[in-house]
């Protein structure tokens, strides 16, 4: 039998937990933690100053329930270490139903979200569901949902947890529901003068639309009739950034040519400009001295590299080649072992066909390894420019560096006045003759 620890920040006696209570209790055993009174807005706070007061209580559903003189996070960190007193553990941990969406940057200050990420901090898949609307009646959809949100928080990363948002509307009026990012919608904030007490001041605030993003986020989602999904890291690790500046260092680089075959480069008449720099970054890389590797993808309609590219690459009959099935490059059997070949702390600089398959997989691999990745975007396509647009823009999410091979490799060059930025000065901007 499953059992659930719930929470929520609307307080123990909010219709949304009990909602929730209600529709937990016929799948498993139910353990409730929740605050005494309204924790809103409290986000990851812990009570410090003071002893914690826990009151047992009678709920329908629950086969415990305790009021806490707490915040979520505070009654979530109780309840986890309660239930492991008692030899229970909780197979998950679930907070809500909140009465107001937690989307945007409101899930920064959410209690609802903060006891999730309590959860999710602790190893437990965990859930924060939200309906949009302070006096919300309508919570048959999320409740519908539990089955497949269990199941997807199953399968989360460690620290990881969903962030469920769903309109306060009937069942039958639901579009259905979206996996999306979190933006969107910030505070314009203010501090006003207390109308009965002088030196004090009442914190406000209104709520602001940001820019529309490229891609649709959770604010987007609701307004249009759907319920949303975001996962959220407990980690505040900005990944992209930490890669960016890994690459700012002493990290050495490598030139990752990934499926340059010939019959796809036959394939890309259009993209004359793209064949050209390849062949610019293979003949930059001889000049600057830096290492290379070279995918061949076997299949049985896949021929050979690009005999232009062999040409001119830097003994290209010597090189011993990463010769796989997969489209990414880190999933072939000699991967691990080729690594060892180059510096201990590397960078890769991905070049080569096609953008959304080969190019894209590979990013993946190396993300997911935890490599620095340079994306030269002027040296990647496909035969269709959408996909390969597409590409790039999954790229980017996945932390990689955007950058064109001219800019990159003239800023290792560092100063006009190399021998470095003279030979590329002889490959991109050759003297008219």
């Amino acid at each position: 039998m499953l059992h659930f620890l719930v929470s929520n920040d609307d307080g123990i006696e909010a219709a949304g937990i009990r909602a929730l209570v209600r529709a937990l209790a016929a799948r498993g055993e139910v353990s409730v933690y929740a605050p005494a009174g309204q924790q809103s807005g409290k986000s990851q706070a812990l009570t410090l100053d003071r002893p914690l007061r826990a009151e047992s209580r009678v709920m329908e559903g629950a086969a415990r329930a305790y009021a806490i003189d707490g915040t979520p996070a505070d009654c979530v960190k109780f309840g986890i270490q309660h239930l492991r007193k008692e030899g229970c553990d909780p197979d998950y941990v679930i907070t809500g139903i909140n009465m107001g969406y937690n989307i945007g940057m409101d899930v920064l200050y959410s209690g609802t979200v903060a006891g999730a990420t309590e959860g999710a901090l602790a190893g437990y898949p965990s859930i924060a569901l939200s309906v949009g609307a302070k006096d919300a009646a309508n919570f048959d959809y999320l409740l519908d949902c539990i089955p497949e949100l269990l199941e997807q928080a199953k399968t989360l990363p460690a620290g990881v947890m969903l962030n469920v948002n769903a309109p306060d509307l009937p069942r039958f009026e639901m579009k259905g529901t979206k996996i999306v990012g979190c933006g969107g919608l910030g505070f314009d904030d203010s501090f006003l003068p207390h109308e009965e007490e002088e030196d004090a001041y009442q914190y406000s605030s209104d709520l602001r639309e940001q820019e529309e993003a490229e891609e649709e986020v959770d604010r987007m989602a609701v307004a249009d009739g759907y319920a949303t999904v975001t996962p959220l890291r407990a980690d505040r690790v900005a990944y992209d950034v930490l890669a960016e500046l890994r690459q700012l260092t002493d990290a050495r680089p490598v030139i990752v040519f990934t499926d340059v075959q010939t019959d796809i480069m036959e394939a890309l008449p259009r993209l004359a400009r793209v064949r050209e720099r390849i062949l610019s970054l293979a003949l930059a890389a001889r000049a600057l001295e830096i290492p290379v590797l070279v995918t061949e993808q076997y299949g049985e309609r896949r021929s050979r590299i690009w005999g232009e590219l062999q040409a001119a690459l830097h003994e290209y009959d010597k090189m011993e080649k990463l010769v796989k099935l997969e489209f990414d490059m880190t999933e072939a059997p000699a991967f691990e072992k080729k690594m060892n070949c180059y510096p201990k702390e590397k960078m890769f600089l991905l070049a080569g066909t096609e953008a959304h398959t080969s190019v894209l997989l590979t990013a993946e691999g190396l993300r997911a390894k935890g490599y620095p990745v340079t994306v030269l975007t002027d040296c990647i396509a496909s035969r269709e420019e959408e996909d390969a647009e597409t590409a790039k823009r999954a790229m980017r999410e996945l932390g990689c560096r955007m950058e064109t091979s001219e800019t990159y490799l003239y800023r290792l060059a560092k100063s006009t006045a190399t021998a470095e930025c003279r030979a590329l000065d002889e490959i991109y901007a050759p003297p008219a003759e």
